[in-house]
């Protein structure tokens, strides 16, 4: 049978003319889908439920779609979480067929007989669904586009109409893949670099040396006794610990505005940018917010480690207020996006500083200024390579 979009009508003439000329000035891919799913409704394909997928590389999330429903009536951007892998949802869906088979057409009657092997089949039927299409592109990335439709027209989809969703999907497909693509790109480098460096990388800023200066409270901490625990642990258990810490540091300085710089073995080098409508003032406030839900979170850290019998972790971090050079250093053909300068070697005497007073928080004088009663002083110290001597400072009780 030829194909829908082969054959003179005036609405397929419209959906090929739109895929192969103005699609490709939307910038949005929920409007590009919306657009789309519109123009085959007008072209007459029953439509109860669309949903395209595409898949990414996150540390959290398996993909992202674009739902559409005859009930809604709006198309809505979700996103999939990897614990579908641990829920099972992965296995009863027909993503596994596609992914690990390499099926490229999966079809499902609803309106006869047959098994339920998919885990959202007994929710379309329900729904009055009489037809389940599945089609998939061949994958040479993972960023793979699945697009999986669902009809309540009786009979089911005519062939007619499988093909003009077949055709218009490899349309699609093409249009979503370079987006989907930035959006992988975006999501490594916030993964890897951050956010603030991601974008100014993605802008073009890959030349050794390039970069700015950024005035910012900088932060850096570590774990006490790392050293023991890395001899005395098995690695799976280190790494689960180190995880576990991050993750009660990432999330409060993430929360008040801060950027993760980098891991460094046990430590964490960020910073809270003074750029922001608060100025230094408002930086060194997040900081120190920053600092306490950190010490909430190791608080109930080292409660379920005692639980368990494991000792409780010590930490100490350390801040301060200078101007940082925020941009790219490293080999010509390897390169790293960090913050360098004399403020950040200031910061790392700090920290060592902390440890040697048991204070799990010391600010520099500059940070301290703007805390208020929040800041005691701890005296003045020597800091390594430093020559005057530093007023360091300790958080009180808020």
């Amino acid at each position: 049978m030829d194909s829908v979009l082969d054959r003179p009508s005036v609405t397929d003439a419209e959906l090929r003319a739109w895929l192969e000329g103005p699609a490709w000035q939307m910038e949005d891919p929920r409007e590009l889908v919306d657009r789309w799913i519109r123009l085959l409704l007008d072209a007459g394909v029953p439509l109860l439920r669309t949903n395209i997928a595409i898949g990414t590389l996150h540390p959290e999330l398996i993909g992202f779609g674009y739902v559409w429903t005859r009930e809604g009536g709006t198309t809505e951007e979700q996103s999939g979480s990897r614990e579908v892998f641990l829920t099972g949802g992965y296995e009863e869906s027909p993503y596994k067929l596609i992914m690990e088979d390499g099926m490229r057409c999966i079809r499902r009657r609803l309106d006869r007989d047959g098994p339920d092997d998919f885990g959202i089949l007994p929710d379309l039927r329900a729904m009055g669904a009489t037809d389940y299409v599945v089609l998939a592109e061949p994958i040479r990335h993972i960023t793979g586009v699945i697009g999986t439709w669902a009809s309540d027209q009786p009979d089911g989809l005519a062939p007619a109409q499988i093909n003009l969703l077949s055709h218009a999907f490899t349309w699609l497909r093409r249009l979503l893949e370079p987006i989907a693509l930035t959006r992988l790109s975006i999501n490594l480098l916030d993964t890897y670099v951050g956010p603030r460096a991601g974008e100014r990388i993605l802008m073009g800023e890959i030349l050794r040396g390039s970069g700015e200066s950024q005035d910012a409270v900088i932060w850096f901490s570590d774990l006490r006794g790392f050293t023991r625990l890395s001899d005395d642990l098995p690695r799976d258990t280190l790494i689960a610990l180190l995880n576990a810490h991050f993750d009660a540091f990432a999330q409060p300085i993430q929360a008040a505005g801060g950027e993760i710089l980098k891991f460094m073995g046990d430590g964490v080098l960020a910073m809270f940018p003074t750029d922001g409508p608060a100025g230094v003032a408002g930086a060194g406030l997040a900081a120190v917010a920053a600092a306490d839900g950190a010490i909430a979170n190791m608080a109930d850290l080292n409660a379920a480690r005692g639980e368990t019998g494991d000792p409780p972790l010590g930490f100490a971090i350390a801040l301060h207020l200078g101007e940082v050079s925020f941009g790219n250093v490293g080999a010509s053909n390897r390169l790293d996006f960090t913050a360098i300068g004399p403020a950040v070697n200031i910061v790392h005497r700090i920290e060592r500083l902390a440890v040697e007073l048991s204070a799990p928080v010391l600010v520099s004088a500059s940070v301290a200024h703007h805390l208020g009663d929040r800041a005691e002083s701890r005296g003045r110290h020597e800091l390594r390579g430093h020559a005057s001597l530093e007023e360091v400072f300790a958080l009180t009780d808020r």
